[in-house]
């Protein structure tokens, strides 16, 4: 884990000095909830189905948006030969993964409340009563969602068709975590806790873990090979 965070906490000096991760997700985040919520405002007045489809909007843009951060993220590491350095140097390739993981995690999460926020104001969603289950939910779903995205794009990585790949194969392994997460945030409007989501709950902490532990145990024979 030393090698983890001292990888992490590289990628996050360089992030706070350039932005270049943060700034363009941000600004594809911004433009998105502003079409959805100019579309909606002008066609539905029923306060109650604003609720109803701020989950599947939110969630939506979270997809949208958090996919096209893993190849650039790992883009110039690519060009540095990272991975080859772990290698040579007796870093395990595991440490390079969980750092990219931990990374990846912190700008999604970021982006994506700020988007929540967002989205909430324009569509006049409150968000008060829900806030601390919809953070609790948005950790949990961004763990898992950058454990997944992570392993596949150190998977093909070097692939000469990389960015037509990663979508093709990334974006249907994520159905069964995108339902879980809209049907835990549908249920905490409604019956108002985390507590209250019973099952779907325990499918999206399953996800995740195995996520997780699939890049944990694989991503450094993948890479190798």
């Amino acid at each position: 884990m030393r090698h983890s965070f001292a990888l992490f906490k590289k990628d996050l000096q360089l992030e706070l000095r350039s932005g270049a991760q943060l700034f363009p997700l941000l600004t594809v985040s911004v433009l998105l909830v502003v079409f959805f919520a100019l579309g909606i405002g002008a066609l539905v007045h029923d306060q109650e189905l604003r609720r109803e489809l701020y989950h599947p909007i939110l969630w939506s843009i979270f997809i949208l948006t958090g996919s096209m951060s893993f190849l650039r993220v790992f883009e110039s590491d690519r060009e540095a030969k990272m991975l080859s350095g772990c290698f040579v140097f007796g870093i395990s390739p595991t440490s390079f993964y969980l750092s990219k993981v931990i990374f990846i995690t912190v700008l999604l999460f970021g982006n994506t409340l700020f988007s929540a926020v967002l989205l909430a104001a324009l569509l006049d969603v409150s968000l008060l009563e829900y806030w601390q289950s919809l953070i609790l939910l948005l950790g949990l779903v961004t763990v898992g969602y950058s454990a997944l995205g992570s392993f596949l794009t150190g998977l093909i990585l070097e692939h000469q068709h990389r960015q037509i790949l990663f979508p093709l194969i990334f974006l249907p392994l994520l159905f069964p975590l995108f339902f879980a997460v809209i049907e835990i945030s549908l249920v905490i409007f409604t019956a108002g806790g985390l507590l209250s989501v019973g099952g779907w709950l325990s499918l999206l902490i399953g996800l995740a873990t195995v996520y997780l532990l699939l890049g944990v145990l694989l991503f450094e024979v993948v890479t190798k090979n």
